[in-house]
């Protein structure tokens, strides 16, 4: 937050900013801090991340995962960030939402070695709170984030080979196939060289050119 604070309100009044997600565990610091970045940029944009949709210490503020993500998003209506498609001069901005599934993992799993269980090592299954008919054990949350229209990787490309992972399981639970599927609507199944993708949630920063679509961390 002192980052944020000591940020120029002059340097990038021109600039746009793009948030991929994971600002803050509670709601208060969410706040605080998108309201802070709002000041110094010309425009933000932001999508939700696992870690936002947190609620293990927001009390009995929300009943689950979805109303939190639906009280951020009125909050940054309320500050003016934007969630929505929007054209700033001549360059497209679409924010995608969207959540990970454990299929969309292809790679040959690494058994050689005694490996935490997924639930043990991803605190989304503990921290976050879903609707009895949605599971973050299956398909079914990656559906809902795509049907309510990315913060998540679309490719597993963009993730280094298990063999070189300190959790190997990670592909589980970084991306999703259905985020793949939207940008393709978008932009054509062969890309576009106009277009690039903004992802977060990997922790890993490298850019690739993907069939025709730039992907960057």
């Amino acid at each position: 937050m002192e980052w944020v604070k000591w940020l120029s309100k002059k340097r990038f009044r021109n600039d746009v900013l793009i948030v991929a997600g994971d600002v803050a565990e509670t709601y208060k610091n969410f706040f605080r801090t998108l309201s802070a970045l709002k000041d110094p940029f010309r425009k933000v944009f932001y999508v939700p991340g696992n870690h936002d949709l947190w609620c293990r210490r927001e009390g009995e503020t929300f009943v689950d995962s979805l109303e939190k993500l639906d009280a951020l998003l009125d909050g940054c209506r309320v500050i003016g960030v934007e969630t929505r498609p929007q054209m700033v001069e001549d360059l497209g901005i679409i924010p995608l939402f969207s959540w990970y599934h454990q299929s969309f993992d292809q790679e040959k799993d690494v058994t050689s070695v005694r490996i935490p269980s997924l639930e043990m090592a991803c605190k989304d299954f503990h921290a976050c709170k879903w609707p009895s008919e949605l599971s973050g054990k299956d398909i079914t949350l990656a559906q809902y984030f795509d049907v309510k229209e990315g913060s998540h990787c679309d490719r597993q490309e963009l993730c280094p080979e298990k063999r070189v992972l300190f959790y190997p399981n990670l592909p589980k639970i970084i991306g999703s196939n259905l985020l793949e599927d939207r940008l393709r609507s978008i932009h054509g199944i062969h890309g576009s060289a106009q277009a690039c993708h903004v992802f977060g949630h990997t922790h890993f920063c490298w850019d690739a050119m993907l069939d025709g679509m730039c992907k960057r961390p």
